[in-house]
């Protein structure tokens, strides 16, 4: 296991800064380590907008923290945005079977926990992206339990009777009362957001893994008023307008036993000889001979492609299990399990070729 650290403070005259960091002091650790795939998570500074881009052309945008899967290695741009407009960008080099985390710091950022801006007393919910904290959301503000399960599940379990959100990017997912469970379509980052009944607004970053158990705890808002105060009814009727775009996403599948597919114990079998396999190679290799020993859930298959990390390995998993598919009428679902539309056309045509 080989692993390095880069640590670099910029001058106020580095010609990369934009004008509005030239009086600050900017430092950027760029930390790399062996791993079976190469990955990037870009994980600071928290609510900026983050850009990697190559020959000028952007390849990915996306709000930190981020994880991304690069197509290729060698030297990308990397641009990151505050909300105040201050820019950070650096020429970083990624490397073929590494893991890679930047973290871009301000030497006068606030430190983390501290409360965001207030909005105004009046102020309606986010229709247009999720919502700004109004409470501090440090560490000792929550847990975030994740353990190994043999499907992909999100738990929010405190406080009781306030308001859970779920967003994607700028599109709510599941806003429901708090607890509930959610079965996400896709693994990588959420924004998990917290609305009390007085208008306290707690809102944080996570990331939701494949084949696990996520459970989240906010304590940092106390518990919910009476129904009967004042507040109440804007927490408890939240703005119509969002919920039809967020079901609107093709279903996604349950893990309900479909005839045919193999029994939930051998599938669990299926998932621990691919945890077992160290190199991506090796894991498709296991995919390849069970594919050729039953069939599989749409449910099931897509489990397997949440496993990978690499999009030609997802696609591969596809290919190799397209014919074992025990409910093909949903086939069509495994297409939610992937984020570049070139992968889609890939899955679509490898679907509707057998």
């Amino acid at each position: 296991m080989k692993a390095w650290v880069l640590v670099a403070a910029l001058a106020s005259t580095t010609p990369s800064l934009a004008q509005s960091f030239a009086s600050k002091q900017v430092s950027h650790q760029w930390n790399t380590k062996s791993d079976v795939t190469a990955s990037v998570y870009v994980t600071e500074p928290e609510g900026a907008i983050g850009e990697i881009s190559r020959g000028g052309k952007v390849l990915f945008r996306a709000e930190i923290p981020f994880r991304w899967e690069p197509r290729d290695i060698g030297p990308h741009q990397f641009t990151v945005t505050t909300k105040g407009g201050e820019t950070w960008t650096k020429e970083l080099n990624i490397e073929s079977m590494k893991s890679h985390q930047l973290r871009v710091q301000l030497a006068s950022s606030s430190s983390r926990g501290g409360s965001a801006p207030a909005p105004a007393a009046n102020a309606a919910p986010a229709t247009e992206g999720p919502p700004t904290a109004n409470v501090a959301i440090g560490p000792e503000t929550y847990t975030w339990n994740v353990s190994s399960d043999v499907t992909c599940t999100v738990k929010v379990l405190e406080p009781e009777g306030a308001t859970g959100e779920i967003w994607a990017g700028n599109r709510l997912v599941k806003r429901l009362e708090i607890p509930f469970l959610y079965s996400p379509n896709d693994v990588g980052f959420y924004k998990f957001v917290v609305r009390t009944a007085d208008g306290k607004v707690w809102a944080k970053k996570l990331e939701v893994e494949g084949m696990k158990m996520h459970k989240l705890t906010v304590k940092a808002l106390g518990a919910a008023p009476a129904a009967s105060q004042e507040p109440a009814p804007r927490a408890e009727a939240p703005a119509p307008a969002p919920a039809p775009r967020a079901e609107a996403p093709a279903p996604a599948p349950t893990p309900g036993h479909v005839p045919g597919a193999v029994s939930d114990d051998d599938f669990a079998q299926v998932t621990e000889a691919i945890n077992d396999a160290s190199m991506s190679g090796d894991k498709l290799r296991v995919v390849q001979m069970v594919s050729r020993r039953g069939r599989f859930s749409v449910y099931q298959v897509g489990q397997l492609v949440d496993m990978f990390s690499m999009s030609d390995d997802k696609v591969n998993v596809v290919r190799l299990l397209r014919g074992s598919i025990a409910d093909r009428k949903n086939a069509y679902q495994l297409l939610s399990k992937f984020t570049f539309s070139t992968d889609k056309e890939q899955v679509q045509k490898l679907l509707a070729a057998e």
